[in-house]
């Protein structure tokens, strides 16, 4: 199972470098910190990160129900910046072309 974890909406000074960094640099200087701008949002009934994707934001564009998605809050489609932790507790950040590994990920 995949857990989706998206941006809390926290609108402070350092959420907001936390973001710009990301977008521009990656996972260059990620800090386990930085969970603290992400809620889980939704669970994916699938154990591989490339059909979360394709699950998940194919359901979002087409307004389709899917069981294999449980909505844990609201959210919106998958996309870079966010983050994916699969079922060996791993979190992965949506890459522009994949997913990159982020190290010191915490369950």
């Amino acid at each position: 199972m995949i857990t989706l974890m998206q941006n809390n909406g926290d609108q402070s000074q350092a959420a907001e470098d936390f973001s710009r960094g990301v977008y521009f640099d990656g996972l260059t200087n990620w800090t386990s910190e930085c969970f603290d701008f992400y809620d889980a949002v939704a669970t994916i009934e699938t154990d591989d990160l490339e059909e979360s994707f394709k699950i998940h934001n194919k359901s979002r564009a087409f307004g389709l129900d899917d069981d294999r998605i449980k909505t844990i809050k609201e959210h919106c489609s998958m996309s870079v910046g966010d983050i994916v932790r699969d079922s060996d507790g791993n979190h992965h950040m949506v890459g522009g072309t994949g997913f990159a590994l982020i190290d010191g990920g915490r369950a």
